[in-house]
């Protein structure tokens, strides 16, 4: 892991890490289906933008849940 700034941290595929990250599984419905989607994200609510950001405003999101170890 290569350290770029104080609160970044690269990880693997090249997306970064923010401090006080935390990983929640998103179940969303896009066309119809069901699927569990992982986030990695701070905040349930910023889990919720980053979905709509990927998937479009129209995707319905029906929980998003911090992942348990």
């Amino acid at each position: 892991m290569l350290s770029f700034h104080r609160f970044t941290t690269k990880i693997r595929g090249g997306s970064f890490m923010r401090c006080s990250t935390k990983r929640y599984i998103a179940e969303i419905e896009i066309d119809g289906v069901k699927q569990k989607k992982p986030v990695i994200a701070r905040t349930p609510a910023e889990a919720r933008k980053s979905i709509r950001k990927t998937y479009g405003k129209d995707t319905i999101i029906h929980s998003v849940m911090e992942e348990k170890r």
